[in-house]
């Protein structure tokens, strides 16, 4: 998709031939769009087109990620947040011999 920004022809991705509705994370370059699509009004269904996730991702990845604050979207601090939230999730603590001697009496 082309975006007209600042006198400039912008391309961000391009758009997913068939909605394939994948369960990947969001990734950086994909924050990075719906910032800039969002500054000019685009809609949540046209942003989700473009990068290939349906409008209600989008949806709760800008409640999710907007400055607390200003109420305002910014990809970096969504991928911030995103990766404080990752670093601090709880770990798959896996059945070892050391654990199991742990847990029996």
């Amino acid at each position: 998709m082309r975006l007209p920004l600042n006198g400039k022809i912008v391309f961000l991705f391009a758009p997913v031939p068939n909605k394939s509705q994948n369960m990947s994370h969001l990734t950086e370059a994909k924050r990075y769009t719906i910032f800039k699509m969002k500054q000019p009004h685009y809609s949540l269904s046209e942003i989700g087109k473009v990068i290939g996730k349906d409008k209600s991702v989008i949806s709760r990845e800008m409640k999710r990620n907007c400055d607390v604050r200003s109420g305002q979207y910014q990809s970096d601090l969504a991928q911030r947040k995103y990766q404080k939230r990752l670093k601090e999730k709880t770990k798959k603590i896996r059945f070892t011999e050391a654990v199991r001697l742990a847990v029996e009496p």
